[in-house]
Order: C-alpha cells, then structure tokens, then sequence
C-alpha cells in the first residue's frame, strides 16, 4: 500500500492496474515467508491475500503481468508439483493457504 492506503484499496488498486478487473474484494488472510532465490537473493515479505469474484476476463497490463490462464484447481495443484520452477515462491506458499480456506469454508 502507499502512504496512507488502506490494503484492501491498495489490493483493489493493483488489480486493476496489473490484470485491467474490478470486483468486490474481501480480505481472507495474511502470510510471512523467506525464500532465498536463485540468484541469490532473499525474499521476504508480509503478504495480504484478497478474494473476489467477477465474469469480467482480464486485460492485462502487459509491462507488469506476462501471461495468465485459468485452470482448475486441481490441475493446478498437479502442476505446481510436476512444474515447481515455473511458480513463484509466494504463490505456491499461497497456493497451500487458499486450499486449507477453501476447505474449511465447505466444512
């Protein structure tokens, strides 16, 4: 968020400015990670995590998101783990969070 921005507008300010969507979203929790990359860097970060629902597609801004697809979610469970190398670190960290949530709202 820049100064003075709530998370949620600033969530709702970088979809638009990165995917070209709008839709209501609602704050489902928060996450910590450390990861050291490849080049020998170190990410970490304290992440916030959205969900929000739209029948819009998106119009990517192409100088900040390179590509997307949609996939079920097991299908993507089955790629993270054939494909680890081609997801971030902190979408696969996510990834694991959004299936305990999506499992705990269906109980």
């Amino acid at each position: 968020p820049r100064e003075g921005e709530s998370t949620i507008d600033a969530a709702n300010r970088r979809l638009y400015e990165e995917m070209g969507m709008k839709c209501n979203l609602e704050k489902s929790f928060d996450f910590i990670y450390h990861a050291k990359m490849p080049n020998d860097l170190i990410e970490h970060e304290f992440d916030h995590v959205f969900f929000g629902f739209t029948d819009s597609y998106p119009q990517i801004n192409k100088k900040e998101v390179s590509s997307y697809k949609y996939m079920h979610l097991n299908d993507l469970k089955v790629d993270i783990s054939e494909n680890p190398d081609i997801y971030t670190e902190w979408f696969k960290i996510c990834f694991n969070e959004v299936l305990v949530k999506i499992k705990q709202e269906k109980q």
